[in-house]
Parts: C-alpha cells; structure tokens; sequence
C-alpha cells in the first residue's frame, strides 16, 4: 500500500490544523488516515464546531472554575465558538429518575449540551470521584444530549493521590453513551494556585492549554464519523 501526501483545504485556523493526511492507495480502493487535526474523517474540512466548557463547582473559590475560564480563554482566544456553564448559576434539581426531568432549569441546560461538539467538563475531586452536581448534571441532561460527544476533563483536588478519579465519569459516558474520551485530562491540586488563589504553575497551564488543543483536533477529525452513526 502507497502513501501519497494530500494538500489540505479549508482549515481555518492553522493553530489546530492538521500535521498529515494521507491518502492510502491499495487494491481496494482509496481511503483517508488522518494524522494530527484540521480534515474529519470522512476527507471533509469540518463545519462550525461548537465548544462548551462546563464548570460544575459550586464553590465560590474554586480552583477547577479558574481552570475552566483558562482553556475558555484559550479556546476564545483561537478563533472557536465556545460556550461557559457555571453551575453555580443553575439550580439543577437532582435527579430522581422521573419528576426532575420535567424541571424547567433542565431543559436549558441539555439543550446547551446537545448544542456543543466538544465538551471540557471541569470539576472538584471529593471521596475520589467528580463532585456531586458533575454527576447530577450528566443524568439529568442524558443521553440525548451527551450521546456522540468528544469529552475532555479537567479536575481539582486536595492532593497528588487521586489523579486517576477521573476515570469513573469517564467510563461511564463512554460505556453508556458513546462519548469519545480525550485520552489526556488536567488534574491538579492546591500547589498549582498561588495565595491569590490563581494557577501559577506553568506546566499546570501547558497541559490546560494541550487539551484545548487535542478537544477541538478529536472533535474535527472525528466529526464526519461521530455524525453518520
């Protein structure tokens, strides 16, 4: 099988584009692989791709919304249609798998959900799982909402030990309703902030600032797949 170099067309925004893309020549036929970001892959530039960051603290200090507002910045800042969730501003019933369902402030809040491509969810670490209200918001919007999304995550905890809490929600979107998983998430803890309770710690921010970049590179390349299933 023959590898021929493919020019790319109609990417955007060079910072997010694709490092190669090659067209693959066999006895069967032609097809596409994708290395990097900026061409689906069906061989397609992708249309508008809507972001969401959803920050479900619901401290007012919180160190994990500081975290949100900086890949939103980031994402804002390239040129990407981004949408910010604080939950502190929703006040989500919780879900008792039926009653909740019909309360008014949901129905807002899976609709943004279902809006966006990709989704930055940011929240704290408490008893070695995402926080309550990040689990809370996710069976109440449902499936219908996050069903085909590409997912990254970004968490902040009391320590260095819990790093791999994360993967319970992951899992679990992924299982259940065939999210795609950014395979690298933010975890950081009390030593990235500064007094002013500001992250500070740059290689805390480079990681922020990668997984704003590998949200929207899945979420092109895979936007023609995630849409024909």
């Amino acid at each position: 099988m023959d590898a021929i170099p493919c020019q790319r067309r109609g990417i955007q925004n060079p910072a997010y584009s694709a490092s190669k893309v090659f067209l693959m020549v066999s006895g069967n036929g032609l097809s596409l692989d994708i290395v990097g970001r900026g061409i689906n892959a069906v061989g397609e530039s992708p249309g508008i791709m809507r972001f969401l960051v959803l920050s479900c603290s619901l401290s007012e200090n919180s160190r994990s919304r500081r975290m949100a507002e900086v890949v939103r910045n980031d994402l804002d800042d390239a040129g990407e249609e981004v949408d910010f969730v604080d939950l502190r501003h929703h006040a989500l019933p919780f879900c008792d798998g039926g009653a909740a369902y019909g309360d008014p402030a949901v129905a807002p809040i899976a609709e943004r959900v279902k809006r966006a491509d990709g989704i930055i969810l940011a929240g704290p670490i408490y008893n070695y799982d995402y926080n309550a209200a990040a689990k809370n918001v996710v069976e109440m919007t449902g499936s219908g909402s996050w069903s085909g999304k590409v997912v990254g995550f970004i968490a902040a905890a009391g320590g260095q030990g819990s790093y791999l809490s994360v993967l319970p929600l992951a899992n679990s979107l992924m299982a259940d309703f065939r999210c795609v998983i950014v395979p690298r998430f933010v975890y950081a803890d009390g030593s990235a902030f500064g007094d002013d309770g500001e992250l500070d710690n740059e290689e805390v921010r480079e990681r922020i600032r990668s997984l704003g970049v590998d949200l929207v590179g899945f979420t092109q390349g895979l936007a023609g797949v995630l849409e024909n299933r």
